[in-house]
């Protein structure tokens, strides 16, 4: 898990990264991330994120999500996967191309500041 942790460059780079192009190797990664550090909200979001973006291979993700959910307030995890459905569905615009890139890409920087704190 050592190997999962970042430089704050490096989720600096790659939060850029997923919000221009929604790349979800990038949302994989900084999953990867928030796991090593222990960041329970965010590791939650995060999760929700890969998840929304099509990574279908979540085992090795699962049991970290599922500890961070057990310490959520009572209908936060509802709330944040609503909130993470919108954020998804603009990126994954990104990813197919429909919209444009300024409009959305502006939008979404937006959307996940107000989903993600910096982790770094």
């Amino acid at each position: 898990m050592h190997l999962w942790r970042l430089t704050r460059r490096e989720v600096r780079e790659l939060k850029n990264h997923l919000h221009e192009t929604g790349a979800l190797h990038s949302a994989e990664r900084l999953l990867r991330h928030s796991i090593a550090f222990g960041h329970g909200r965010l590791l939650v979001r995060r999760y929700l994120l890969v998840c929304a973006l099509g990574l279908s291979e979540t085992g090795t993700y699962e049991p970290f999500f599922r500890k961070a959910c057990m310490h959520l307030p009572p209908g936060e995890l509802a709330r944040t996967r609503v909130e993470i459905e919108e954020v998804a569905a603009r990126l994954s615009g990104l990813r197919a191309g429909n919209a444009e890139v300024g409009e959305v890409g502006l939008r979404s920087r937006s959307d996940m500041r107000a989903v993600e704190s910096d982790s770094a």
